[in-house]
């Protein structure tokens, strides 16, 4: 059978478990939300983790460790007791945060905080949910938006499903997949039909052709994965798979969340940084172990 005629691989997703890491910052608050919405729209737990930063204890009590007292502006030693409080303070106040985001969305959670490096334990805490929800899209020192540390972390080394966001996830507006033949293609397809078929029941898939031309053996592998699913189906033809082209497609295109295969070419950082801030379109990418990775830009 030629890769024309192949049948897609259909495979079903089961996300019961969604990990969200808070730290009481807007952008993790607006994870929260995010999570709870997901979770309320999937009938999900909900999971709640801070993480108490070891590496700030370590440099409190240090000659560098330095906090400047407001209005006076007058430097006082920083005391590895004084962060244990504030951490505390923080991690009650995150508690607190995500007991409320779950009672509005009806979903059942729970709570935890650890203490370690940030990013190591966000990660070994997401090998135990089907989903990872971060609020990591960063600001540097140049004021430049980008991904934060953890973010970085995460795309780079999770095996388990990653969400990243900065606020509400679109629930009435088209859902988008690339669907590029790529290892993991039919998967984010399928996937990105399931999250339509629950919210609006409307689905753009972008296809790229080899040949340049529109092939309708590509459009019946596409239907034959989608058969049943109560959607309306519409294709976006691309030329190529150049991801200029790509991101011009996208930014075309009304809609909520894009769904991208984890193996696709365009589910590489750089790309993936430009779609989240030159489009209003959340990115989900599918991971190394076929789990969903959602990531959406700032408001």
């Amino acid at each position: 059978m030629s890769a024309e005629q192949r049948e897609p691989e259909k495979r079903e997703f089961a996300i019961r478990r969604i990990l969200v890491a808070i730290d009481a910052s807007l952008r993790s608050l607006a994870a929260l939300e995010a999570a709870a919405d997901l979770a309320a729209q999937l009938h999900a737990e909900l999971l709640g983790l801070f993480v108490e930063d070891i590496d700030l204890l370590r440099l409190a009590g240090t000659p560098a460790a330095i906090h400047c007292v407001y209005p006076s502006a007058s430097d006082q030693p920083l005391r590895a007791g004084q962060i244990e409080c504030e951490l505390r303070a923080l991690a009650e106040r995150a508690r607190r945060e995500l007991a409320g985001a779950a009672e509005r969305a009806h979903v059942p959670w729970s709570f935890r905080t650890v203490r370690g490096q940030v990013a190591a334990e966000v990660l070994l805490a997401a090998a135990e949910a089907d989903l990872l929800t971060l609020g990591e899209v960063g600001r540097s020192i140049a004021r430049r938006l980008g991904l934060g540390s953890t973010a970085r972390a995460a795309i780079a080394g999770a095996r388990s499903s990653l969400l990243l966001v900065q606020g509400r996830i679109p629930r009435m507006q088209p859902v988008l997949a690339a669907y590029d033949r790529s290892p993991g293609a039919a998967e984010a397809c399928r996937f990105a039909a399931h999250l339509a078929e629950s919210t609006s029941g409307l689905l753009t898939v972008f296809l790229t052709s080899p040949s340049g031309w529109r092939e309708p053996a590509i459009e019946a592998e596409v239907a034959r994965l989608l058969a049943g699913m109560k959607l309306h189906v519409r294709f976006h033809w691309l030329e190529s798979e150049e991801k200029q082209l790509f991101l011009r497609a996208v930014q075309s295109e009304h809609g909520g969340v894009l769904v991208i295969g984890g193996q696709s070419s365009y589910s590489d950082e750089q790309l993936v940084e430009k779609l989240l801030h030159q489009t209003s379109h959340p990115l989900l990418i599918l991971g190394t172990r076929s789990n969903p990775v959602l990531l959406t830009p700032p408001e």
